[in-house]
């Protein structure tokens, strides 16, 4: 019984044995494949250039609703820090609806920031926004606030973000033939006005080209004059 005990328990650590030893090679891979990984990586970083695209004013990092900090980690392409430009601004400012309606994207403004009243800053108007911004404690006034974006070059000005602006735009001006919005019939894609001719009256189709909230210009007038009809 003893020699059989002996035997078995020797198998018993023969098997053990080798259990182990596969075990170690595995860990052995596994330490190559990540060495190799990390080579890798590490070579991929030595050729990495990280700069800032541009000048600017870091804002305080934020990643998943909490403050970045030294240590913790970050993945690749996942954004962790802003960096608002010091040259170029955007900005936001809530309109009455109908002054948003006759305002033209790309239009002329004239910008003066609180902080430097003496400075007039040339911009443009880079978005207009078509549907109200909620405005937030205040009492509900006749007409909706439309949110308008301008654009402006602040060149060596030390602007910050949060300074209170006023924006000046330039009103459009035109030349031609002007249709009131109630004169046209149809569709937006194809409008018709009613002509009075000496024949009697006709419907006639026309390019129009969208002015303010009133008027169009009418872009292929038959005549230098004629009568119009509601």
């Amino acid at each position: 019984m003893a020699s059989c005990e002996v035997e078995l328990a020797h198998d018993q650590f023969l098997s053990a044995s080798a259990s182990c030893q596969v075990l170690a090679k595995e860990h052995e891979y596994s330490i190559e494949v990540d060495t190799s990984e990390l080579r890798r990586t590490r070579e991929r970083l030595d050729q990495r250039r990280i700069f800032a695209p541009g000048p600017g004013l870091a804002i305080i990092p934020v990643l998943w609703g909490e403050k970045f900090a030294p240590g913790k980690q970050v993945w690749e392409e996942v954004p962790f820090m802003k960096i608002v430009s010091t040259q170029a601004y955007e900005i936001d400012a809530s309109v009455d609806e109908p002054v948003s309606a006759v305002l033209k994207s790309g239009a002329v403004a004239w910008v003066r920031i609180d902080s430097f009243p003496g400075e007039i800053i040339p911009g443009k108007i880079s978005f207009i926004g078509k549907s109200p911004r909620q405005q937030i404690f205040r009492r509900r006034s006749e007409f909706k606030k439309f949110p308008v974006t301008v654009s402006i070059g602040v060149s060596s000005l030390p602007i910050r973000v949060g300074l209170k602006a006023t924006v000046t735009v330039e009103p459009q001006q035109a030349g031609g033939v002007f249709l009131p919005r109630d004169l046209l019939m149809g569709d937006e894609a194809s409008p018709t006005v009613r002509l009075k001719g000496p024949f009697g009256v006709s419907v006639r189709s026309v390019k129009v080209a969208p002015f303010d909230a009133d008027f169009v210009r009418w872009l292929d007038p038959p005549a230098s004059e004629g009568t119009v009809l509601y």
